[in-house]
């Protein structure tokens, strides 16, 4: 193998040359920097949101057994069923639909983006309201003035403004690498040179007519016979 001199892999750059070099080194440092904090935030933050979910559930479930002698989240659950099913929480059928609606948008539409966080508010507060059943004097009631009842005021809001955005989530664009955060499509985007304004005016359309001033006649040379 031929001895290559020892120049062959030096670089000849000049001082602004490696400036201009170490400062798009250190911008792409600090946008993959940024990019992988941002990362791992909302990794733990969706960690966190499904353990409290489950948490909520899985402890629902243990108190349920413990005191299922007490009949509280039984005589609870019958009681909702009365209110919302049978009309005699003055909802009518309308959570029912709004619930079945939901479901479906979830199942069908397309993801959002933070579906999670817009979702966890609504999908937590079963469990959550049939834990505070246990933490009150009794099992929910049957009737307009039960506790449960009211509540569900709280969370209809909620509930429509999520329906609304998966209904119209198939007009917005689709994300693009950029709209993601991906450091180097956002470099890419950055690194194009703007177009002039001047560009392609050296090249007209053959097909545009330049209109003509005839404020002034043309000169025509009269053709001798």
């Amino acid at each position: 193998m031929p001895d290559l001199p020892d120049d062959a892999l030096t670089f000849d750059y000049d001082e602004e040359e490696r400036e201009r070099l170490a400062a798009a080194a250190v911008l792409r440092g600090s946008e993959y920097a940024g990019f992988s904090v941002r990362l791992i935030a909302s990794l733990i933050d969706i960690a966190l949101l499904w353990l409290t979910e489950i948490g909520l559930w899985v402890s629902l479930l243990a108190l349920g057994l413990y005191y299922r002698g007490s009949g509280t989240l039984r005589n609870s659950v019958d009681a909702t069923y009365v209110n919302l099913f049978e009309g005699a929480g003055a909802w009518g059928l309308s959570i029912v639909i709004l619930v079945a609606l939901l479901g479906l948008g979830l199942v069908l539409a397309r993801p959002l983006p933070h579906q999670l966080m817009l979702r966890f508010p609504l999908t937590t507060f079963v469990p959550f309201v049939f834990l505070m059943a246990y933490f009150r004097e009794g099992s929910y009631r049957v009737g307009l003035a039960d506790s449960l009842n009211r509540m569900i005021m709280h969370v209809v809001p909620l509930a429509i403004l999520l329906l609304l955005i998966l209904v119209t989530v198939g007009d917005r664009p689709e994300p693009t690498a950029e709209s993601d955060g991906d450091p180097d499509a956002r470099l890419e985007v950055e690194a194009k040179p703007p177009v002039p304004l001047d560009a392609g005016a050296s090249d007209p359309d053959p097909h545009l007519s330049v209109p003509q001033d005839r404020s002034h006649p043309a000169d025509v040379t009269p053709v001798s016979p």
